[in-house]
């Protein structure tokens, strides 16, 4: 056997090589910080909102997913976005929507994307942005989700 030592130099940089969180990998590290439904035969989950009500201001956007993309959701200043009704199947269809069609425009790319859209029954404009699968955007989604773990605790 030849004498070949494993190459381990991304011990030396582990930032570079963090893994990339996939939808199913978020449900299952943060599995109370999600509600799971179907549109239209199409799985989707929504972040419920961990916080008390003094604290939501802080915080105004909340992750959408599907079954292989995640998102943010942000609402214009005349709503806050943990408002939005999220048992209504108009919004979810809306939302679920518009996430498809900006995930399929944005495929390939290593930037965030946005859609802003209106909402029929509320009136209230939605920023919907696709988080693409990159360190970077891997980082955003579990600093903040392990941030609103530690509120659920308190």
């Amino acid at each position: 056997m030849d004498n070949e030592t494993s190459d381990i130099s991304f011990l030396e940089t582990p930032d570079t090589y963090l893994g990339l969180f996939t939808p199913e990998q978020i449900k299952e590290e943060y599995p109370n910080q999600f509600v799971n439904t179907e549109v239209s035969k199409t799985p989707i989950s929504f972040e419920v909102s961990p916080l008390k009500q003094e604290r939501r201001d802080e915080y105004t956007e909340r992750f959408f997913f599907t079954k292989n993309n995640v998102f943010t959701l942000k609402s214009d200043r005349f709503m806050n976005i943990w408002d939005l009704d999220m048992t209504d199947y108009l919004n979810l269809d809306t939302l679920t929507s518009k996430a498809i069609a900006l995930s399929v425009t944005n495929s390939g790319s290593d930037k965030p994307k946005e859609n802003t859209f209106t909402i029929p029954k509320y009136n209230r404009t939605i920023t919907i942005t696709h988080l693409p699968p990159t360190p970077d955007s891997s980082k955003y989604i579990k600093d903040t989700l392990d941030r609103r773990k530690k509120l659920l605790q308190e």
